[in-house]
C-alpha cells in the first residue's frame, strides 16, 4: 500500500506542467490570492481553446474540406 501512495505522489510531480503559463498561475496565486490564480488559469485555458479552434479551422481551410452533416 505504501508503494501505491509513493507511486501516486511521484507520478503527480512528474506530470506537473512547469511551463510559462503554470509559473504565471503559481506566481499570481502566491502574490494575489486564490481567486486571482484561478482566474489566471481560466484565462490560460481559454487562450489554449482559442488556439485549438484556430488550428482546426485553419487546417480545414488549407485542406479544402467542408464541415457538413452527413
Amino acid at each position: 500500500m505504501i508503494y501505491l501512495v509513493a507511486g501516486l505522489i511521484i507520478g503527480f510531480f512528474v506530470a506537473l506542467p512547469v511551463g510559462a503559463a503554470a509559473v504565471m498561475c503559481i506566481s499570481r496565486t502566491i502574490q494575489s490570492g486564490l481567486l486571482t490564480g484561478l482566474l489566471t488559469g481560466l484565462g490560460v485555458a481559454l487562450a489554449d481553446l482559442l488556439y485549438g479552434i484556430f488550428a482546426v479551422f485553419g487546417l480545414f481551410a488549407i485542406s479544402g474540406e467542408t464541415i457538413e452533416s452527413q
